[in-house]
């Protein structure tokens, strides 16, 4: 597997505009995207400069077909 990274927001607050009307780009508050935009390039650049890369999980085997 390939090793990822996700966003998550503050839920108190995520689900009174989440897929309703309101959930445009334009009624995100600046800061608050500002704020997610730097965490997320403080975690590329963090990652991107490590000694060494980060560990991936083993690929599974394939399970054995039946027929």
């Amino acid at each position: 597997g390939v090793p990822c990274a996700g966003f998550v927001p503050d839920a108190s607050r995520y689900f009174d505009v989440h897929h309703s009307a309101n959930d445009t780009l334009a009624a995100v508050h600046p800061r608050e995207l500002e704020l997610g935009a730097l965490c997320v390039a403080a975690l590329a650049y963090a990652v991107a400069d490590l000694e060494a890369p980060l560990e991936r999980t083993p690929k599974r085997a394939a399970p054995a077909a039946t027929h």
